[in-house]
């Protein structure tokens, strides 16, 4: 066996070794269920029975298929569930005010009557205690037939109820909207009060107590020590912390956020799995060793794992699985290849001589691996942020698309949109003629006329210092000159207004950026006199680089002042004439850090731009498909005006 066979042989075993040990994974079982959202959940410690409680009323178990066991009817939406470890007490809160306590398969114990909707219920593991919160701003607490124990009055409405352990130990975890975390012993008496930052939307404790988890309205997951209230880790999410749940031994937590994921965490905040379910994750509920859960979203969803298909969830296994089918897809063709230039004439023809160009090249390129190496890293960051960016705009035009929650396929519903029903992009448009126009007068007109001044002086020292008078503004962001800008267009308070005032011109004052008159015209004339330093250097630039030949013939035809640069310096500056109306054209048309940063867009649509509507639609609408659609179509007149304005520049020099 030749040696070109032995390395082709080894790289194929590797990439075998690579390719066949990622398992095969199996998803969650999804179920649809009727009704607004799933606002409560609960499940057994086996997966055997989930209880699922919707705003249609109903309270529904179902087994680990999604086939319904038994449900039940209240007055009103579900707002908790509640189950004892063995499974045989359900309790349920609902907005009729009522409680209800059922038994396995569904039956009404008892029910309480309460003064206010109920917000939250929880029951002890030995179901011993029940403890419940309404918008009356207390907790109530039952005993296993329904008897009031203590009512206790807190600060704020809670939304959020635990209990955990059993008997004489049990103890009381509310969660309130003035932040807190309240520990109640079993008569009532309060143990501990845990300030936190942001309200409490909900709280789940580890059987023990040892670990608290606390969901909140900043996006939050946080993980409290059970003794002291001490936060030992922090997750934020993409959106408000909706529910939150502890396993018995405090190892797992699962949390359902606004954003519509689920996120599984370890006891040291690793995130260990996470699931999409498309809309606001409202519940969760996990067992008691952690190997079984549920969520349930607004949508009217609900994904039940269980310890079988769990492993399916991690992000790490997923793309392994991926990678895998890819590595294995390589070596497939690897293997076909090989073959292939063993055993048959055409493929040694094909290997010896159409191919000698082809390794020619690679044997290069491994001469000169070392240089690749370092090429590395900087091809890897242009990939990412550069190509990955342009080529995800242009397929998520055609979606619609919520990063991270879904991507369905719309075709072209999302430019049907901003063309049809969109008048804020089409005056944004006719805004950008403007823009465009007045942008190229500005850039032929007084850049040009600085630069030549400058490179007319006669002493060097001076041309020097006068472009260095001119580079030193360079230096100022945008951002600040816009804002000055802005306090100067200010009605009360702006030079403009002042300086109308002093000169005895009263008439002449106005509202510049809040009038629809004149606020289009106040944009422009921002950054007056227009002497920008990158077009005044790059005109200097063309005009130092005319050889002295011309200009002393020129001089001796008599063409001085502005026969010379009408007949010698313009057409010796057109390649930087092209250069600069192109990049006019563009800054003109992506226009946004200058609306932005000073009308917003108003008053009305006098100030709109089209890459401020994409803005609005991206980030304040969440309709990241129609954004990346308006995207696409300005790439397409950016591109088409270029095109044409560097073929017009062109054409008239010829």
């Amino acid at each position: 066996m030749d040696r070109v066979s032995r390395y082709y042989l080894l790289i194929l075993a590797l990439l075998l070794c690579l390719a066949l040990p990622w398992p095969a994974v199996a998803e969650g079982e999804t179920w649809d269920v009727e009704g607004e959202w799933i606002e409560s959940a609960a499940i057994t410690v086996d997966g055997s029975l989930v209880l699922l409680g919707s705003r249609d009323n109903n309270v529904t178990a179902y087994d680990p298929s999604g086939t319904i066991v038994w449900a039940y009817e209240t007055g009103g939406p579900i707002s908790g569930i509640a189950l004892s470890q063995d499974g045989s007490r359900v309790a349920v809160a609902s907005e009729d005010r009522t409680l209800y306590l059922l038994d396995a398969g569904g039956t009404v114990l008892w029910t309480y009557e309460g003064k206010r909707p109920w917000n939250d219920v929880a029951m002890a593991r030995d179901g011993s205690l029940l403890a419940a919160v309404s918008a009356e701003e207390n907790v109530t607490a039952l005993d296993a037939d329904g008897q009031v124990l203590w009512v206790n009055e807190i600060r704020m409405p809670a939304d959020a109820v635990a209990i955990y352990g059993g008997g004489d130990s049990a103890r009381v975890l509310v969660g309130n909207q003035a932040a807190e975390a309240l520990l109640y012993a079993r008569d009532g008496s309060q143990l501990l009060a845990v300030q936190l930052d942001y309200d409490i939307h909900d709280i789940d404790s580890s059987a023990n107590g040892a670990r608290w988890a606390v969901g909140s309205i900043d996006n939050s997951v946080q993980f409290l020590d059970g003794t002291s209230g001490e936060v030992r880790w922090t997750y934020m999410t993409g959106g408000e912390v909706r529910s939150v749940s502890v396993s018995a031994d405090g190892s797992h937590v699962l949390a359902g956020s606004e954003d519509g994921k689920a996120y599984l965490f370890d006891s040291e905040g690793k995130l260990l799995a996470s699931v999409s379910l498309g809309d606001w994750v409202m519940s969760t509920a996990i067992s008691a060793d952690g190997q079984n859960w549920v969520v349930g979203s607004r949508e009217g969803k609900a994904q039940a794992y269980l310890a079988e298909n769990l492993s399916a969830l991690s992000p790490l296994v997923r793309t392994a699985k991926v990678l895998g089918i890819i590595v294995g897809c390589l070596a497939a063709v690897l293997m076909i290849g090989f073959l292939l230039v063993r055993f048959t004439a055409w493929g040694r023809e094909m290997w010896d001589e159409r191919l000698l160009d082809f390794r020619r090249t690679l044997r290069e390129i491994w001469r000169c691996r070392i240089s690749y190496i370092f090429l590395l890293p900087t091809t890897a960051l242009l990939l990412t942020f550069n190509y990955y960016p342009f080529f995800s705009g242009f397929y998520h035009a055609f979606t619609r698309w919520k990063p991270g929650i879904e991507t369905v396929w719309v075709g072209f519903d999302n430019f049907k949109y901003f063309f049809r029903e969109d008048p804020f992009f089409w005056a944004g448009l006719k805004n950008i003629v403007i823009f465009v126009l007045t942008t190229w007068a500005k850039t032929l007109t007084i850049p040009l006329i600085v630069a030549e001044v400058i490179f007319h002086l006669r002493s060097d020292k001076l041309q020097y210092w006068m472009r260095t008078a001119f580079v030193i503004p360079l230096v100022l962001p945008m951002v600040v000159s816009t804002l000055l800008w802005r306090n100067i267009y200010d009605p009360h308070i702006g030079l403009a207004n002042e300086l109308f005032g002093a000169l005895g011109m009263e008439s002449l004052q106005r509202v510049w950026l809040g009038d629809t008159a004149t606020a289009l015209g106040a944009l422009i004339f921002i950054g007056f006199p227009w002497a920008g330093a990158f077009q005044v250097l790059v005109y200097y630039g063309g005009l130092i680089s005319i050889e002295n030949s011309l200009i002393d013939a020129a001089a001796v035809d008599g063409a001085t002042g502005l026969r010379r640069i009408w007949y010698l310096d313009l057409p010796s500056i057109v390649g930087q004439i092209k250069l600069l109306l192109v990049l006019a054209f563009i800054q003109a048309v992506q226009v946004f850090q200058l609306v932005f940063l000073t009308t917003g867009g108003g008053p009305e649509k006098a100030t709109y731009t089209p890459v401020l509507e994409m803005y609005y639609q991206a980030m304040r609408f969440d309709h990241f498909g129609i954004a990346s659609a308006m995207g696409v179509f300005l790439f397409v007149i950016i591109m088409v005006g270029t095109i044409i304005n560097m073929r017009y520049v062109q054409s008239s020099n010829t």
